[in-house]
């Protein structure tokens, strides 16, 4: 029981127990329609605290099998958790405060189907966990842990109806969803089409996400069958692993062959984006550019930026039948990627889909650089390719 329904009881039980006559003077009903009377108004008043407040439960399960021709080596066959999409659960919950304004939460975490494990490191709430306050006319104010506006362009690329091994070499960008704590966060009403969001993390030493100050700003915008959005997100005091995330020989003046796990502390990752995508009869248009400027914790003069460019159609062969294809070229210091994407996908229902896939990479650059697909793992050569089937249930 909420706090407003007890308060709903409260209330109703006062009402049942006196009543005052015109003088103030409290007394009893007794007369049996007037003790009928209040039990009516008890079950409609508490009935409608009910219908103004809402908890729900939601979540997706997503599994598959995926063959990759080059992984250290050898071929790779294994069970792919989140393959096209995240596995995940949440609770939301809203409740209706009156005159356009209500109260929100929500608690995700991301897991791995395949082991039972959450993604988040003693984190309950590894995706986010947020509360907050939304209006009609003044916008939305959120505090807690929350993705940043870069997870925004999963809408604008090929992973939005593909695999998620067709995120931008190293997901260096954040695309795929990474959260920050400790966050305030604004998002304006829309108007005329256009809406804008700002977002602001605290940081912390011991914060999982960024142990120094953040930030996150969107503009987007919606006009019938377009849609475009530019952001940017500068986030402070964390590390990135480029030789296996990435495949890198080399990065920030630093040779990763020896050691290619070895994990780089960044003073500050400064990322900007700009895409758009455009429904047309049974086509869908995707485009995005984004770029990433990484500075060094040790020497801040030490500086690399690493850039994205994409574009992906998705065809309706019918309402439950798509066909997807993109192609992403990536650069930096002398490295080249070049990713073709594609996948199939049929939908049993509206909540449950089966998806078949291929994705296909190619890299050049100096001695070491090999290529590396998201979440695969190093190829021994400068090309890999894999195969991937698999299903996907909402709830």
């Amino acid at each position: 029981m909420t706090p407003r329904d007890m308060k709903c009881d409260k209330d109703a039980l006062a009402m049942h127990r006196t009543t005052k006559n015109s003088f103030g003077e409290e007394k009893r009903p007794t007369r049996p329609i007037a003790t009928l009377a209040t039990a009516l108004a008890i079950l409609c008043t508490c009935s409608q605290a009910h219908a103004q407040s809402s908890v729900t439960l939601y979540g997706s399960i997503v599994d598959g099998i995926v063959w990759a021709n080059n992984v250290g080596g050898s071929h790779l066959v294994k069970l792919a958790s989140g393959g096209h999409w995240s596995n995940n659960w949440g609770i939301t919950g809203t409740e209706d405060l009156g005159g356009g304004l209500k109260a929100f939460f929500n608690l995700n975490n991301t897991y791995n189907f395949n082991t039972g494990q959450s993604y988040g490191t003693n984190e309950m709430w590894g995706g986010s966990a947020y509360v907050g306050l939304s209006s009609t006319t003044l916008g939305k104010f959120t505090m807690g842990q929350q993705y940043d506006y870069s997870v925004d362009f999963v809408q604008y690329s090929a992973p939005a109806s593909g695999t998620l091994f067709a995120f931008h070499p190293g997901a260096f960008d954040r695309v795929p969803g990474v959260a920050l704590a400790n966050t305030v966060s604004y998002e304006s009403p829309r108007l005329a089409g256009l809406r804008a969001r700002g977002m602001y993390s605290f940081g912390s030493a011991t914060s999982p996400t960024n142990t120094r100050r953040s930030y996150s700003a969107a503009l987007d915008f919606k006009e019938g069958n377009f849609r475009a959005e530019a952001f940017t997100t500068s986030v402070g005091g964390t590390s990135i692993a480029p030789g296996t995330g990435a495949g890198m020989a080399n990065f920030l003046n630093r040779s990763l062959t020896a050691n290619p796990a070895q994990s780089i502390a960044l003073r500050s990752t400064d990322i900007y984006g700009v895409a758009a995508a455009y429904d047309w009869d049974k086509f869908t248009f995707r485009s995005n550019f984004t770029r990433i400027y990484f500075t060094d914790a040790s020497a801040a003069q030490n500086k690399q930026t690493v850039s994205n460019a994409e574009g992906a159609i998705q065809y309706k062969i019918q309402p439950d039948l798509y066909v997807n294809g993109g192609y992403t070229y990536s650069w930096t210091n002398g490295v080249h990627w070049n990713q073709v994407n594609l996948a199939t996908d049929y939908f049993l229902s509206k909540r449950t889909d089966i998806m078949l896939a291929t994705n296909f990479q190619r890299v050049s650059g100096p001695p070491g650089q090999v290529a590396n697909m998201f979440t695969i793992g190093n190829s021994s050569s400068q090309s890999q390719l894999l195969f991937y089937a698999g299903i996907r249930h909402f709830f």
